[in-house]
Parts: C-alpha cells; structure tokens; sequence
C-alpha cells in the first residue's frame, strides 16, 4: 500500500475573505422563500451576489441601501449557496446560504 506524506498545509474549503467589519445576519438560513439579509450598519450602493457551488453567479441585487435586504428564492434549486455583499470594489461580507427543499 502507498502512502502519500504532505508537507506543508492542505487547504480544504473556502478560504476566508478579507471584510469590512460589518456583521451581516442571514434569516431564515436555511430558505425555502424568501432571506432577509440585516445588516448592523446602513449600506449605500451595495451588491448582493449569490453563486452557486461552481463559482457561477445566479443572482444578484444592485443598489442595496439602508439595513435590509430581502432575496426571494425564485428559481434556485435546492441547495448550498455563497453570498457576497460589496459596497464600491470592497466586499464588506460574506457567508453561506443554503435553500431548502421545497
């Protein structure tokens, strides 16, 4: 038997990104109609991109100001999900989202 020996660290996942230090609360998550995004400071121009496991952007809202943001489920399959939001170039938060079975 063959037994591999790694040096250095194995990455497995998604690597942490870089924020702007507001604290974004996604309810409910898991989803099955609609998550309502709050944020603990107001955001101006923001973007909300959702993607899906593959990296492939499946929904996006412009414009987001204020605390709250509501994202309906529309077409999205059941699933694990990730969120960015952005203000300007600078992603200000990050998480997973996952949608429910119907």
């Amino acid at each position: 038997m063959f037994i591999a020996k790694l040096k250095g660290s194995i990455s497995t996942g998604i690597e942490k990104q870089e924020t702007a230090g507001i604290n974004v609360i996604v309810y409910p998550n898991p989803v099955s109609n609609k998550a309502i995004f709050y944020a603990d400071k107001n955001l101006s121009g923001a973007t909300l991109t959702v993607y899906n496991v593959f990296g492939q952007k499946v929904k996006q809202i412009d414009n987001i100001s204020g605390q709250r943001v509501v994202l309906y489920r529309d077409n999205l399959p059941t699933g694990v999900y990730l969120f960015r939001i952005a203000e300007k170039d600078n992603v200000i938060s990050s998480g997973k989202l996952v949608i429910a079975g119907d």
